[in-house]
């Protein structure tokens, strides 16, 4: 009968923890992913249809990164909020009449604790370098389309009024004004790393009811300089009058991708193989192992605090945790980076921390059962 019950506890625990984890992985991932969204507000702004494709991949790619810095956080406070209910309901103590210990309960965590490690190790040297790469791709995109939707309004300006001020600023009639069609030449077979240098064809029309103009023209990625871009076969029909033009080349308007390129750029964005031999990139490589075995330490230590101290400990606890795997990691790779200390020590000495701390957790669960728990 008692194996029955440890079965059906073991289950319900299991389920209970997975449940909190993933609400808690979808409640931290939203605010991270707000932030993310308002440091590139000017890329964004002011939207577009034609620009939700490229807004939607720069979502996805940011979340799927996201979830390195997630995962330990939602696997921390599932395991406050499911042993304090527990606590509250009467259920450890129940187990422990009838002779379970608290080491015993750890189990369903520790197996869930684990996949988090293989999760967080996978995204860590596969998975948040490659969706940094479509991040930062799907962000330079959303720029490029940015710009490519002021063509019109810049076109009509140096054909039909050529002493005018060109617009610097978005205007909603210019977008809404405007379809751009873009073919990109056997995409589906293009690598991750060469689709950025892929050639692509774009195909503009626009009209005007209120100024009766129209244009059309076409150009491909390797018209667009620097400084410049070259339309090709140019037609404008402008109240009655009609223009071609074979090439016709303007101004292009300045992208500003250093934003970009600090967010989403190396070494964040190179697998742990292509890293070089610097600090800078020493301290990446072993972060990355670092850090993905913080579930285990965080695992042991909630469950520890939770069943030891009260509600206001545990979370002030919780609170130190995170600062030491986070917080403390960011300090020491910028002493790093100035030389005072190795990348190693560096990367290795926060994990190090939790290590110590869970493994003198466990040796106290051997005093502590949820009879004495507070």
């Amino acid at each position: 009968m008692s194996k029955k019950i440890y079965y059906s506890l073991f289950v319900r625990q299991s389920f209970e923890l997975c449940f909190w984890f993933c609400i808690l992985n979808l409640i931290f991932v939203l605010p991270l992913i707000l932030g993310q969204l308002l440091r590139l507000r000017r890329i964004l702004w002011p939207l577009n249809y034609q620009l939700l494709a490229p807004v939607l991949s720069l979502v996805q790619s940011g979340t799927l990164v996201l979830f390195e810095i997630t995962i330990p956080l939602a696997l921390l406070f599932a395991i406050i909020i499911m042993v304090r209910r527990w606590l509250r309901q009467g259920l450890y103590v129940a187990w422990s009449s009838l002779g379970g210990s608290a080491k015993l309960l750890l189990i369903p965590i520790i197996l869930i604790a684990f996949p988090c490690v293989l999760a967080m190790n996978y995204c860590s040297h596969n998975l948040t370098p490659n969706k940094l790469v479509e991040a930062s791709l799907s962000a330079e995109s959303l720029m490029q389309n940015r710009w490519r939707a002021l063509m019109p309004t810049l076109v009509r300006e140096q054909l039909i009024t050529p002493k005018s001020t060109q617009k610097n600023d978005f205007s909603e009639s210019s977008l809404q004004s405007t379809w751009l069609f873009s073919s990109h030449d056997n995409k589906k077979s293009l690598s991750l790393k060469n689709r950025s240098n892929s050639i692509s064809t774009f195909h503009l029309f626009s009209c005007d009811q209120k100024e009766q103009a129209c244009l059309s023209a076409w150009w491909k990625t390797d018209d667009e300089q620097q400084t410049s871009i070259i339309l090709r076969d140019l037609e404008l029909f402008y109240q009655e009058q009609y223009l071609h033009i074979d090439t016709f080349t303007f101004p292009r308007p300045h992208l500003d991708l250093d934003r970009i390129h600090k967010t989403f750029g190396p070494p964040n964005s190179l697998l742990t193989k292509d890293l070089g031999n610097s600090v800078h990139h020493r301290f990446i490589a072993e972060k990355r192992d670092a850090l993905s075995l913080s579930p285990l330490p965080f695992a042991l230590i909630a469950v520890y605090l939770s069943l030891r101290f009260s509600f206001y400990v545990v979370l002030i606890g919780a609170s130190g945790l995170v600062m030491i795997n986070f917080g403390l990691l960011r300090s020491l790779e910028l002493v790093a980076r100035a030389g005072y200390i190795s990348a190693e020590l560096a990367a290795w000495t926060p994990i190090c921390l939790l290590l110590i701390l869970s493994l003198i957790a466990w040796f106290k669960f051997d005093h502590l059962s949820p009879n004495t728990s507070s």
